[in-house]
């Protein structure tokens, strides 16, 4: 009888002690080896560091997903040291190529006056992330959907915010021929990778009406954006 009592008594501790602990950890940051939301992830909890330069995220988190009525402080060096930015919402390296490869350290910080209040306005001397709207609240950042035929047909892939062909024979480079584009944004295609070269702004959804169609088979970086 001693002994299941003394069991009893030891699940109930351990028990209590993971609702505290999980009650204690906000929702978790998706943070991303790619720069593109997809790859390897883990997810942040609360403060996170490397422990050694040889650590396997030191250096490879480029990009990521913060829970909304939260901020993430990026920090260069572990141990929340060195340069670092405040991102709110979805934030990538691609729109920031200092940050590319250089995190090691992100702080989880609730958005909230001492009253309890969500902050509205931008925080002071802080730089938000690219998918912040004017007043640095939340906003997920926008997608879209590429096709590799045109009439939306063959393969199709996801772009969050942007994207641009790292390589030239990456399988997306000049092989796009039609996009849908939601209601309430629009599109910037570029001719080059990293938006360099000519570039037209689509503002609603496109498919080529020809092969003949210059932007056929020619999109080698997108940019999507807020009408």
């Amino acid at each position: 009888m001693k002994i299941q009592i003394l069991f009893l008594s030891t699940l109930l501790g351990v028990l209590f002690s993971a609702m505290l602990s999980a009650a204690s950890y906000g929702p978790p940051i998706k943070a991303f080896h790619r720069s593109d939301f997809q790859g390897e992830r883990i997810n942040i909890h609360a403060d996170w560091s490397v422990n050694s330069p040889h650590d396997y995220w030191n250096d490879a988190i480029n990009s990521l997903i913060v829970p909304r009525g939260y901020e993430a402080h990026l920090f260069e060096h572990g141990g929340f040291r060195g340069d670092y930015i405040v991102v709110r919402g979805q934030w990538s390296s691609r729109q920031d190529r200092y940050w590319y490869n250089r995190i090691s350290s992100i702080r989880l910080v609730p958005i909230a006056h001492p009253r309890g209040h969500y902050h509205q306005g931008p925080p002071p001397s802080h730089i938000c992330g690219p998918a912040c709207n004017a007043n640095c609240g939340y906003l997920p950042a926008p997608t879209i959907t590429a096709f590799e035929h045109h009439s939306f047909g063959g393969a199709s892939f996801t772009i969050t915010g942007e994207w641009s062909a790292i390589y030239s024979d990456d399988f997306w480079n000049d092989r796009i021929s039609s996009i849908y584009v939601p209601r309430g944004y629009a599109v910037i295609l570029y001719e080059d990778a990293y938006y360099r070269g000519r570039s037209v702004v689509l503002e609603h959804s496109w498919s080529p009406y020809t092969s003949e169609d210059f932007w056929n088979d020619r999109v080698s970086s997108i940019r999507v954006v807020r009408r």
